[in-house]
């Protein structure tokens, strides 16, 4: 087994974290938005290749991961072609460095660069400011 302590990806490969939620996530509306355990769509940038001049270490950028989706059916499947097509997860690779998981991806999975963000949490119940009275809905 091979434990590795550091690495750099070549070419146009970054290494970003693998975060993920660890409960679910609702939008300000209430409605769930991501499940616990979803990869989150933001990442940090922990090292990247030599090729790669749009981003650096320590970034904190949007990834998409639809190229390393998974789907329900197989590629040539007759249901893929008479059901709905759904993503059941996604499989990026990975890179093991010092005992940590981080993603294997390319630059052009990266869509943008956050120069500011902060993260924010939404109760899954917004509606504690409306009162309902004899099927009238009363703002308070």
């Amino acid at each position: 087994m091979l434990e590795v302590k550091k690495a750099r990806p070549t070419f146009n490969g970054v290494f970003v974290t693998y975060d993920r939620f660890e409960k679910d996530q609702f939008d300000k509306n209430g409605l769930l938005v991501f499940s616990q355990g979803t990869i989150k769509p933001w990442q940090r940038v922990v090292a990247v290749g030599p090729f790669v001049k749009t981003v650096k270490e320590g970034d904190l950028v949007k990834v998409s991961l639809g190229r390393y989706a998974i789907k329900r059916f197989e590629e040539n499947s007759i249901k893929r072609d008479l059901m709905e097509e759904k993503i059941i997860d996604y499989r990026p690779p990975f890179e093991y460095i010092d005992g940590v998981k981080y993603m294997h991806i390319q630059d052009n999975d990266i869509m943008v660069i956050y120069d500011e963000a902060e993260e924010v949490e939404y109760d899954k119940n917004p509606t504690s400011d409306i009162v309902i009275v004899k099927d009238e809905i009363i703002t308070a």
